[in-house]
């Protein structure tokens, strides 16, 4: 119990301490109550920004645009074209580089190799490119298979692209028609064998 009061000066200090007391239980009340405050009002502003950008998608995606489809259908439609076109372009490459025969630069090389071949030295063999390889002709310089001294088709070589091999291939004039010969890991052993000729299968 508080003791009992007797004199002025005793129950004014008291009262000075019990006002100061009340006032400090006010300011943390009322700074408790700012920040309940404050958090409301964050709360209110963000549920507001929330309905707005609902709002905003539900007039994009009921807006139409010429042709009957939505303008959200036509951002998708724009992301898939971009990312078909980026595919469509790496297949192109990979495609061309299956297909790198015939170019200029190995149709030179066979060029140059055929002037260390062992026969038809007295004419001028020619390599033409065809679908996935080389055709090399030369005139007839024997006679043989064309008696007007002609061009006639010598070899055909070949690259395959699935397994990265050169396949050389041998005319049978008789039948016309193309026969297999050898096949080879790199462009020079397949002219090289077709330099040597051994059996005369192709400089006939």
């Amino acid at each position: 119990m508080i003791a009992p009061l007797r004199s002025t000066s005793e129950w004014c200090p008291r009262l000075k301490s019990a006002g100061e007391l009340i006032n400090g239980r006010c300011c943390t009340d009322r700074r408790r109550l700012d920040g309940s405050f404050g958090r409301l009002r964050q709360h209110r502003r963000d549920r507001r920004l929330e309905s707005a950008h609902a709002s905003e998608c539900t007039d994009l995606a009921s807006k139409v645009l010429p042709g009957g489809r939505s303008a959200v259908l036509k951002t998708k439609e724009c992301g898939f074209k971009g990312a078909f076109t980026m595919n469509a372009a790496v297949m192109k490459r990979a495609v061309v580089g299956l297909n790198a025969h015939p170019n200029e630069v190995d149709r030179k090389r066979i060029e140059c190799a055929l002037g260390s071949r062992r026969r038809y030295r007295y004419v001028s063999p020619g390599v033409r490119p065809v679908k996935g390889g080389y055709l090399i002709e030369s005139p007839c310089c024997s006679r043989d298979i064309d008696k007007d001294g002609r061009v006639i088709d010598v070899a055909l070589i070949h690259h395959d692209a699935v397994c990265g091999l050169w396949k050389l291939f041998c005319k049978d004039h008789a039948r016309g028609s193309w026969q297999f010969h050898s096949v080879h890991q790199r462009l020079s052993a397949a002219t090289d064998e077709l330099n040597a000729d051994l059996d005369r299968v192709f400089w006939q």
